[in-house]
């Protein structure tokens, strides 16, 4: 879509949106309608000032939660199935307090750099919606869940395709100056044909930014420490050194073995806190030998490529776009 094509559709989009919001509620159904048509269409939903009340339903039941957030489904318009991600870390939108007034400010950036990414393979963020003096990223449902899940029970999983539409991605978040910060299965999201998405652009670079008594992050107390870059490990001068493209490119070696072996890296460690200990130690992978993996994908080749974004040199990594370009080359 042209740009200035884009920029109407914005322009109107916005005069519907705030003519809907004036009307009484038995009046809006029509507006409703036309609003949800076009975003169907088009993808495009400016709204930088928060969704309105009459744009989502909540439901009443918490749906899951990850690292980061308390997450809720609810309906867009009317019609699109979406996920309302409660962040754990995030303070009362009403307070003036300069915490809070600070945390509106980082919330509102994060969310217009996740707004500007347009791919196949990065998930839109339709906005955020503050309902309950509470405030929520809301982003269409994705019904297959993510790869970690799915692959566990559809063996039939495209994994080498799904790691090249991971990679280009990245590629495109990378591009525009961002990094994602949190690459694994949990984030990558399955579409009904199998393609897939990355999620939860930036979420746990936000929550990180919070001093541990704040806010516990899994990065700092496990979990996400298994998909971890060794130069993030160490912390200086009570903080965590910054994610970068390169520490997102190691992630994405993790992810390799993730989705090839259906098994989370370490997966013999049980406990992340000894998993914590066994990687800043130097522990490292070993390439599974067995039918299922080589099945799944992970060919010498893919090995291969695994194995040069673990490196401990952030500078020798492949980059996003050396890495499409790799997995192109194998044939996917």
């Amino acid at each position: 879509m042209e740009s200035s094509t884009a920029i109407r559709i914005s322009e109107m989009v916005t005069q519907m949106r705030q003519r809907m919001n004036a009307l009484p509620e038995s009046r809006r159904h029509w507006h409703q309608l036309a609003l949800a048509d076009i975003y169907e269409a088009t993808g495009i939903y400016p709204c930088d000032e928060g969704l309105f009340s009459c744009e989502i339903v909540k439901g009443g039941n918490e749906a899951g939660q990850g690292g980061y957030s308390f997450c809720h489904r609810g309906t867009f318009l009317g019609r699109h199935d979406v996920v309302l991600k409660e962040l754990k870390w995030y303070r009362s939108s009403k307070s003036t307090s300069r915490e809070s007034v600070d945390d509106r400010r980082r919330l509102e950036r994060e969310v217009a750099v996740w707004k500007s990414f347009n791919h196949p393979h990065v998930l839109r963020l339709i906005g955020c919606y503050t309902h309950n003096n509470k405030t929520y990223m809301v982003a269409p449902y994705m019904p297959k869940g993510n790869a970690r899940t799915y692959i566990r029970k559809h063996s039939d999983l495209n994994c080498p395709k799904v790691l090249l539409q991971v990679a280009q991605g990245l590629e495109h978040i990378h591009g525009v100056g961002a990094v994602h910060g949190d690459i694994c299965g949990n984030n990558v999201l399955i579409f009904d044909s199998g393609n897939a998405c990355i999620a939860d652009f930036g979420l746990s670079i936000m929550a990180e930014r919070y001093p541990a008594e704040d806010y516990s992050s899994p990065w700092q107390e496990g979990g996400g420490v298994r998909w971890k870059a060794p130069e993030l490990l160490h912390i200086v001068n009570n903080q965590y050194p910054l994610r970068t493209t390169q520490s997102d490119m190691f992630s994405f070696g993790r992810l390799i073995y993730e989705l090839t072996t259906g098994r989370v890296p370490f997966a013999h460690i049980r406990d992340d806190h000894y998993a914590f200990n066994y990687i800043r130690d130097g522990g490292t992978l070993e390439m599974p030998q067995d039918d299922h993996a080589r099945s799944r994908g992970l060919t010498r080749q893919m090995w291969a490529l695994a194995q040069d974004c673990w490196a401990v040199d952030p500078n020798s990594r492949p980059t996003a776009r050396e890495t499409v370009w790799r997995l192109k080359s194998f044939g996917i």
